[in-house]
């Protein structure tokens, strides 16, 4: 889940609910986190603004993933997010 306060993209796919709307200001997206080329795409696609402020959320799903995969995401998030908080429960 990806949660940006300031810029939103609305989008919808009702045939695989992987984007969620909440509105004008917050969106939940589902995506492959283990392929961070698919991951960068969707970022693009979304016209995602690193400058602003973000939270990206995981659902419990880092603990599932190889450890070479998350490392790669984490990094790719701190090398081109200004101001990010990672949660992961």
């Amino acid at each position: 889940m990806i949660l940006t306060k300031y810029k939103v993209n609305l989008i919808a796919n009702l045939e695989d609910h992987s984007y969620l709307n909440f509105g004008d200001k917050y969106m939940l997206r589902a995506c492959d986190l283990s392929n961070l080329a698919d991951f960068k795409s969707d970022l693009e696609n979304l016209k995602i603004d690193f400058s602003k402020p973000t939270l990206i959320y995981f659902e419990c799903v880092l603990s599932y993933i190889e450890p070479e995969p998350v490392d790669q995401l984490l990094s790719f998030i701190r090398e081109n997010f200004r101001l990010c908080w990672v949660y992961d429960y």
